[in-house]
């Protein structure tokens, strides 16, 4: 069964053929970017709790465009929105705007080319499509 996360990744990889993602390319990048954030928030407790995003970018053979992904994580839910956009505007986007934002997905999706409507996935979901079933 394909879940919408797979639907998105399909999304964003048919808006330009240069750049190719697979979800099993991008699990261990998201399971990074999990215990990285359980560190963090292990060592910083007065962060812990809220909202969380981060964004996975992947430059076009160009180098001027690239293909993005946002994820938004949250105590009982997952959204993510994926996409292309200019290369340096997605970089200043993803190391400056504030990651405990939840306006993260609609600010995305309003500055770049979404490749559809953001995917919200239940946290069971999500850990389903992260275990790769």
């Amino acid at each position: 069964m394909t879940s919408p996360l797979d639907e998105l990744i399909h999304a964003v990889d048919t808006m330009d053929a240069s750049v190719q993602w697979t979800s099993a390319a991008l699990r261990p990048l998201v399971r990074e970017f999990l215990e990285i954030n359980a560190e963090d928030r292990e060592r910083f407790p007065e962060a812990a709790g809220g909202p969380v995003w981060t964004l996975w970018g992947k430059e076009e053979r160009s180098g001027s465009r690239c293909a993005f992904l946002v994820g938004l994580f949250e105590e009982e839910r997952v959204t993510f929105i994926g996409g292309r956009g200019e290369s340096p505007a997605v970089q200043e986007f993803g190391g400056n705007y504030p990651h405990q934002d939840q306006s993260a997905i609609a600010e995305a999706a309003a500055r770049f080319d979404a490749a559809g409507a953001p995917v919200i996935l239940s946290r069971e979901a999500f850990d389903l499509w992260l275990s790769g079933s």
